[in-house]
């Protein structure tokens, strides 16, 4: 078992770049998922220090003020104009609101007569929020306003109505989007870590003065072939298996499901991938550092272009009609399909079995490549 040996010494050669992968695929997952176990959203009012000059004094801008004071707190400067780019400039307030005098005459007459200035960071998404709340407040008074109701029941009802809120809880037995997160961005993981480990053992087992050492040797090429083949099996097995187990470390009963026993299902199968294109890669180029700068560039390629790293909702029609020459785009596919399925029907089972014949046989289509390309190479090397 030398060959296999070898193919484990040079396998382990590689640990440093297989870490680093494991650390990106943890770190991805702890960011883009809820690790927690509480899948509780809150919303929460933001609050700001705002100025208001009321020249009119009226109920009506009074009633503006005091919604108002309910969300942000109210800061006193001097009414210049000096003081209020001062007070922006060293971000002492993010809004200045100034209710000029004859408001309330103008809004009863017409509401869209009824002007009121401010100044605010046209950068800060601060003063935009205030406008939004300063626009409901004036919005509804004006419907009480035009059906003819009161100035004083108007502006009663438009701060009952603006203070009530709507309470939003999650349903308890929705599903989670861990594994969903987690098995997208497996696929950039699991093409970095397989061509990082496999990719160099065909590389350095190439080199020229390794090649004819293993053909003079006693042990026949078949043998030695056969053991390369099943360190490759083993040795990319292991390391799907280490990957495949983080998130049922991470996410515990969550991963007993049907669903994500079919994500697991799909990763084998882009495993079969990688490990073609690692077969391939470490066959083609006789650089060492020309390969792994092409594993990096083809770990890349296939996270951009097929909807790992950019939602397939956000390609056009025709960067999805290119996607799907790319084995990724059908992995990912497949784990977008199952999504938040609680039970997956014979439809499902349809597109599921079709993506994963498909990734399966791009990885025979690239093994066949690149046997087609060794012989070539050693056609040439004999002529």
């Amino acid at each position: 078992m030398t060959v296999f040996k070898y193919f484990w010494k040079i396998l382990l050669s590689q640990k440093v770049g297989i870490l680093i992968y494991f650390g990106i695929m943890v770190g991805l997952t702890f960011v883009f998922s809820d690790t927690s176990g509480n899948n509780q959203l809150d919303f929460v009012s933001v609050s700001r220090d705002i100025v208001i000059f009321d020249e009119d004094e009226s109920a009506l801008s009074v009633g503006l003020v005091d919604f108002l004071s309910e969300y942000h707190q109210l800061v006193e400067i001097e009414n210049s104009v000096q003081a209020i780019e001062d007070a922006l400039f060293f971000q002492e307030v993010s809004y200045v609101l100034t209710i000029p005098a004859g408001f309330e005459h103008d809004f009863l007459i017409d509401p869209s007569q009824g002007r009121l200035e401010n100044i605010k960071d046209p950068e800060s998404i601060n003063g935009f929020y205030i406008d939004g709340q300063i626009e409901s407040f004036l919005i509804t008074l004006a419907t009480y306003i035009n059906a003819d109701f009161t100035p004083e029941y108007a502006l009663r009802n438009t701060m009952v109505d603006l203070n009530n809120h709507i309470t939003v809880e999650m349903l308890a037995d929705y599903p989670p989007n861990n594994a969903l997160y987690f098995f997208r961005f497996a696929a950039f993981t699991i093409l970095a870590i397989i061509a990082t480990a496999i990719a160099p053992i065909f590389f350095v087992m190439n080199k020229k003065e390794i090649a004819r050492r293993n053909e003079s040797a006693s042990m026949s090429l078949i043998k030695q072939n056969g053991q390369l083949a099943l360190g490759c099996v083993l040795g990319s097995v292991t390391l799907w298996s280490m990957l495949i187990a983080v998130p049922f470390l991470l996410f515990g009963d969550e991963m007993l499901t049907t669903v994500n026993a079919l994500r697991v299902v799909n990763s084998f199968a882009l495993l079969v991938v990688a490990v073609g294109i690692a077969f391939l890669l470490g066959n083609v180029i006789t650089n060492y550092y020309g390969l792994t700068g092409a594993i990096s560039v083809v770990g890349m390629f296939l996270g951009f272009l097929s909807g790992v790293f950019i939602p397939l909702e956000a390609f056009s029609e025709n960067m999805r009609a290119f996607a799907r020459f790319l084995p990724t785009y059908w992995y990912v596919s497949i784990n977008d399909m199952l999504g938040h399925a609680n039970v997956v029907d014979r439809n499902m089972m349809g597109d599921f079995w079709q993506g994963i014949l498909i990734q399966l046989g791009f990885g025979i289509a690239i093994f066949a490549v690149t046997l087609m390309i060794i012989r070539q190479k050693k056609m040439h090397a004999l002529i």
